[in-house]
């Protein structure tokens, strides 16, 4: 049905402030990236350096809503 969850992984830098940030980040998934296709999102703090596995208009979208992170990687299942 083109329903899943989206899972993204980021960098361990925001593990100490992922708190405060995870339900405004949460709310700018849902509004600009995904609006009502999607069934959940999680974000996962990552603390392994990654090749970046992101690409096209997410990649934009993504940088900016985690500016001052490195996002290293999205998959969706």
């Amino acid at each position: 049905n083109g329903l899943g969850i989206h899972v993204f992984y980021i960098t361990g830098q925001i593990v100490a402030a992922w708190q405060l940030i995870q339900h405004e980040i949460y709310k700018e998934l849902q509004q600009r990236v995904f609006a009502e296709n999607v069934n959940e999102i999680k974000l996962i703090p990552f603390e392994q350096n990654e090749d970046y596995e992101i690409s096209g208009c997410m990649a934009l979208v993504m940088r900016r809503l985690f500016e001052g992170y490195r996002i290293i990687k999205w998959q969706v299942s």
